[in-house]
Formats: structure tokens, C-alpha cells, sequence
């Protein structure tokens, strides 16, 4: 009987929690699915051959020499029979892969289960390095070389040429905030625009375009807004047709930019993302799916942040070859969150067109952070929830707004933003009334259609 899928497990020097781990996966109701090979390095190969021999017969256990082997994928697919390949790292608790969700070319993290923050957002500094692909998307890498690691970005990076679906990273989580009452915003027939803010970031803007076109649940809309490059990306996005580019003919920010995009467009909702970023092509689909159980009008996802080694120098590289994904978690409940301190709790959200136009838009008081002052505001008058899955992958790359020392975490800049918005939350919090419009608005903006349908009302 072929296997469903080959779970391929790491084993380092802690043999009890190798035993402990094995067990779990021998009892498991689907274990006549799964064929299990546990991976060693040489160093270890002896003590986990006997540990597996010994207590579970129907196990393989592979000399692998070194993970940092390029030939590690022809050993493993040579050595595995299933048509799905997951790899669960020593640190990651057994958890049943999802082989049906995963077809040629499609990407899916393993997580560790990790408590969901209750007031605010948690960076954690473990590396997610499990993943789930198919066998020939792996195989790939073996035939050019190109594997000098056992990683998904090394897996992604051979596979580059190809449209990559990358899926959500889906763990357990406690259960989600009860329903609303009443008829919800948005639901899964509802009309979403995806938004994508561009500047400067040409290298990436394929990805970010190609994770949305490929959404399992596709938005209505697609446009790429650009903030008065001095040569828009007019043939990167022409290259996928029904995709619309605009542009400002001033620099301006992103949040003027999504201001205007919205006042010119009627759409019930709007799904951004930032031109540097994807998303996991089922993040739409599952946002929708929340929005109308919940009744919420703004829902986010937690994210991954990458690291990738195409934005590092070559000391850094030399650090860490194959780059990192390092786990970022929001409260899945942020109206709680919110009612108890200011905090940054949602993000990558979808948010409703209706919301917006109580809110009055995005504040435009800095070209940063603004979503955070736009969500203070939503808490007294919305639902707010966050889905419990890794949606939203989010490239930390020099230059950006979060990292470039002028603008990043922890700049004066930043600081000063922070000091207003705590003020504004605090005045609002002991109000009968709270102030529900932007800190800051700026006049409207022309934002001139280039390529692909038409959607924008023009001013002209």
C-alpha cells in the first residue's frame, strides 16, 4: 500500500522526547496512512537506529550525514514512499500534517502550538522550520543542486520560476470569540478589493501580485496603487492581465493611497497588502469565512515573518544561509485587547468598506503606524477578530518602513507617534463620546489609471 504521505521527523540528542514523540504518531488513528522516516545526523545515527528499532518496527531510520548535505533530498526521496513530504524539526510537537490540501507546487508551514497573546502582539524568536510540500516540488532542487539546506525558502527559491501557492499555516488555538447577533457586514458573497501599495519595491512586486491572482476564493478587484515611482511597474503587473495599476502622481504614503482607492472604488471590503509581502492563497477565503461567522467588520491573520537571504549582505548570509520564518501572534480577540491598553493587535486585516466610511478613512498625521490608529478607533464602534491562522507572510527587508532607522520600531519618530496615539486612546477610553474621526486627514489625491480594467472612478 503506497502511503498517503511520508512524515519525515528530526531526532537529535534527546532520545526521550524522540521516544515520546514516535509514540504519539504509532497510536494515531491515521497511522496505516503515514509512512514515517526519522532523519539523524551521523553523530546520532546509532542511538536513534536503536530506539527506533527497537520500539517501532514499522519505522525507517536515516543516516543523513548532515543536514546541510545538498544531497539530503535524493536521500530522503529515495528513501520515503509517499507522494507528500512533511518535515517535523526536534523542536515541533507531532502534529498531523495536512496531505490533502497539498498538490505540486504548494507550500505549507508547520508551526509549534504557541498560547495566543491576550492584549498584544508576540514576536517569537523560535524558527518555524517544519513544512509540508509535494514530492516533485521537492525533487526539483535535487535535479538542479540548488538544496544546500533542508528549509521551505531554499525549497521556494528553486522552485522560483514556477507560481508558488503558499497556504496557510493552520495549528491548534483555543476556540474563537463568540459570534455576533445580527446580519454580518461581510460574508463570502461579498465584493473584495484587493489592494497592493507599491514603491520601490520591484523585486517583489511579482510575488505579492501572483499570491493574490491565485487566491482559492479570488477578489473581485485586483490594483496595484504606486506612490509616484519614478518608473511605475507598468510591465511587471501588464503581465497579469486583469490586474489594474494606478499611480500617484505624488509621493504621498500609503495610506493616502488607500484613502482615495477606496473613495473611488464601492466595494464591501478591502483586503490589503504591502508590495514586499504575500499572502497564503487561502488567506481571502478564510478571512470571509470568519467575517461572516463572527459578524466582524475587521478581521486579520497572524504572519509570518521572513527573513530571506536575498535581502541579506554576505556576513549575514554566512549567519544564516537560508534565511528565517519567525512567528508573529495577535490576540484572537482585539476589541478585548483593546478595551484593557493600546496595543497593536491586528494586522494584514480585511476591513469593511462600511467601517471605513464611519471611521472616516485612515488617519494621514504620519506615513506610519496609522493602521494602529485606525484600529483604536474601530474598537468602539466594531468587531474585531483574528483568524488563528499564519496567513500573511511579511518579508522584513533593510529600507523598509518598520526597519530603516528613521521610521523602524523604536525611532524617535515612532516614539512621538506612539506618545499621540497613547493620549488620543486614553481621552477616548474615559469618553462617554469617544472621537471617532482621524487624527489628521490630507486632501484628496488624483490617482491615474496605466494598465488593466478600469475600476477607479476618474476626477478628470
Amino acid at each position: 500500500m503506497t502511503a498517503s504521505g511520508t512524515i519525515t521527523i528530526e531526532a537529535d540528542h534527546d532520545l526521550d522526547a524522540l521516544l515520546k514523540k514516535l509514540q504519539i504518531f504509532e497510536a494515531h488513528p491515521e497511522r496505516s496512512n503515514w509512512d514515517i522516516l526519522v532523519l539523524s545526523e551521523r553523530e546520532e545515527f546509532p542511538a536513534v537506529s536503536a530506539v527506533v528499532s527497537e520500539h517501532f518496527p514499522g519505522m525507517n531510520a536515516l543516516d543523513i550525514g548532515s543536514f546541510a548535505d545538498p544531497a539530503i533530498a535524493s536521500m530522503v526521496l529515495a528513501a520515503s514512499q509517499g507522494d507528500r513530504i512533511a518535515f517535523i524539526p526536534a523542536e515541533l510537537e507531532p502534529c498531523v500534517p495536512p496531505f490533502a490540501d497539498v498538490d505540486e507546487d504548494r507550500l505549507i508551514p508547520l508551526v509549534a502550538d504557541v498560547p495566543y497573546p491576550e492584549w498584544n502582539f508576540e514576536e517569537h524568536q523560535w524558527i518555524c522550520r517544519g513544512w509540508l510540500v509535494h514530492r516533485r516540488t521537492i525533487a526539483r532542487p535535487v535535479e538542479r543542486g540548488h538544496l544546500f539546506g533542508w528549509d521551505l525558502l531554499s525549497i521556494a527559491h528553486a522552485n522560483e520560476d514556477r507560481s508558488l501557492q503558499w497556504l496557510s499555516a493552520s495549528p491548534s488555538h483555543p476556540p474563537l470569540p463568540e459570534p455576533a447577533k445580527g446580519t454580518p457586514v461581510l460574508t463570502g458573497a461579498s465584493r473584495i478589493m484587493a489592494l497592493i501599495t507599491h514603491f520601490g519595491c520591484e523585486d517583489t512586486l511579482a510575488q505579492a501580485i501572483d499570491s493574490m491572482v491565485n487566491q482559492s476564493r479570488p477578489p473581485d478587484a485586483i490594483v496595484v496603487i504606486d506612490d509616484a515611482s519614478e518608473n511605475p511597474p507598468t510591465a511587471i503587473v501588464a503581465g497579469f492581465p486583469g490586474v489594474t495599476l494606478a499611480r500617484s502622481l505624488e509621493n504621498v504614503g500609503l495610506f493616502r493611497l488607500i484613502n482615495q482607492a477606496v473613495a473611488d472604488t464601492d466595494y464591501d471590503g478591502y483586503m490589503i497588502q504591502d508590495a514586499d509581502d504575500w499572502s497564503a492563497n487561502d488567506r481571502l477565503a478564510l478571512l470571509l469565512t470568519e467575517a461572516e461567522r463572527s459578524g466582524a467588520e475587521t478581521v486579520g491573520t497572524q504572519q509570518l515573518q521572513i527573513v530571506d537571504p536575498v535581502d541579506l549582505t554576505e556576513a549575514q548570509i554566512e549567519r544564516m544561509p537560508h534565511g528565517l520564518i519567525l512567528p508573529v501572534n495577535f490576540p484572537l480577540d482585539p476589541n478585548h485587547a483593546l478595551a484593557h491598553n493600546p496595543c497593536h493587535c491586528q494586522s494584514a486585516f480585511l476591513l469593511s468598506r462600511a467601517l471605513w466610511s464611519r471611521l472616516g478613512g485612515y488617519s494621514t498625521a504620519w506615513r506610519f503606524g496609522m493602521d494602529t490608529e485606525l484600529q483604536w478607533r474601530a474598537a468602539h464602534t466594531a468587531r474585531m477578530v483574528n483568524i488563528p491562522n499564519y496567513s500573511y507572510y511579511r518579508r522584513l527587508r533593510p529600507g523598509s518602513l518598520t526597519t530603516d532607522p528613521q521610521t523602524g520600531l523604536g525611532s524617535p519618530a515612532r516614539q512621538e507617534m506612539r506618545r499621540t496615539l497613547e493620549e488620543r486612546y486614553a481621552a477616548n477610553r474615559n469618553a462617554s463620546k469617544p472621537d471617532l474621526t482621524p487624527l489628521a486627514t490630507a486632501p484628496p489625491i488624483e490617482l491615474v489609471h496605466v494598465t488593466g480594467p478600469r475600476v477607479l472612478r476618474s476626477h478628470s
